[in-house]
């Protein structure tokens, strides 16, 4: 499911890296193609680790793979795509079969009109097999994010290159740190329509399993720019409640404020229609019935009720436009509306509860 919202935001030209699982790769004429099921070499397991940095990410990827068949030696291609019309979105890209470095090569892809991506090609290695023999491989690089003018990164590693080895994949990690990202939110990272069980570590640190993994789907991990980690009942807000706004929250992560005009999104949801997400269509949103205005410091109802909140409201400078914005404090909001808004140090996390 690619979620879509109305952003008035301006794209960069940042490098929007697509990057992916080691597949087996066939040649043919001057570009090549990758192969649908290797017919002995299965990828046992992958380990994918992810460090994240303030402008890049530092990638390493642990590959098992093992053959059920005869000697034999295969040539493995590890794709890299990207928008950046500067060329190269992959940096100090390097290889080790069993601890051993191997070379590598970039080949350069011819790129059609119907694609967004300005820039194709694969990093490419041999790598040999004896009969019913296990092979290490291991791939590490640098890889710039991609972004928009709102301030917000992305990552994306695509899994789908691994179905092109004999089965599923045996089992799969995916290790997500941003111990070193400073500026942005927690990243809120996704794989496809997959639920996925997350464990959390420190703060900083996120990890998943998957068993006999058939890959079909995209890594995506997205950051916004200040504090963005909420839940409403024990559910996340997803960042898609961002809505229209560069910055959406300022102030500090136990008390933060919120652009009065992004209410109407922090309260939205998925809708059936197109899988659009819709303000004001969180089920929440019924104990009030519906929308709301927020004015100086006021929730002004359908019904014409007003309450107002405690600490009425401040008019800040926000976002690349830098213009005076009206914001709020989620927790005068959210105590306005009935509910309670208490801030989990540990996780950095603010929890929103209503009865």
């Amino acid at each position: 499911m690619r979620l879509r919202c109305s952003l008035l935001i301006v794209s960069l030209a940042l490098a929007s890296v697509a990057c992916a699982d080691d597949g087996w790769w066939l040649s043919s004429g001057a570009a090549g193609v990758f192969g649908k099921s290797h017919p002995a070499i299965e990828m046992a397991d992958e380990v994918i680790s992810i460090d994240m940095g303030p402008t890049n990410a530092v990638v390493d990827v642990v590959f098992t793979f093992r053959n059920h068949g005869p000697a034999t030696k295969v040539t493995m291609a590890f794709p890299e795509e990207t928008e950046n019309e500067n060329g190269k979105a992959i940096q100090a890209f390097k290889s080790w079969v069993d601890g051993q470095p191997t070379r590598v090569t970039r080949k350069d892809l011819p790129t059609d009109q119907s694609s967004e991506a300005n820039t194709k090609a694969v990093w490419l290695k041999t790598v040999s097999f004896a009969r019913n023999a296990s092979r290490k491989v291991r791939v590490h690089y640098i890889a710039g994010y991609a972004g928009n003018t709102a301030g917000e990164r992305m990552l994306a590693y695509t899994l789908t290159t691994g179905a092109t080895w004999k089965g599923a994949i045996g089992k799969c990690v995916i290790e997500v740190d941003w111990k070193r990202m400073t500026g942005l939110s927690r990243p809120e990272i996704s794989l496809g329509d997959r639920k996925l069980a997350w464990t959390y570590a420190n703060g900083h640190r996120a990890s998943a399993v998957l068993h006999n993994y058939e890959p079909k789907e995209e890594l995506a991990i997205n950051m916004l720019p200040g504090f963005w980690y909420f839940t409403i009942n024990g559910k996340p807000v997803s960042q898609m409640g961002r809505g229209l706004y560069a910055k959406p929250m300022e102030g500090m992560p136990s008390d933060p404020m919120i652009h009065v005009e992004n209410i109407g999104y922090f309260f939205g949801a998925v809708t059936d229609d197109e899988d659009r997400y819709t303000p004001w269509k969180n089920p929440i949103s019924k104990r009030w019935g519906g929308s709301f205005d927020v004015r100086l410091g006021a929730i002004v109802f359908g019904n014409g009720k007003m309450v107002n909140l405690k600490r009425g409201f401040k008019m800040m400078k926000s976002g690349f436009s830098q213009e005076p914005i009206e914001f709020v404090y989620v927790k005068d909001l959210i105590e306005a509306l009935g509910g309670t808004a208490r801030f989990d140090a540990q996780f950095q996390r603010m929890d929103i509860k209503f009865p």
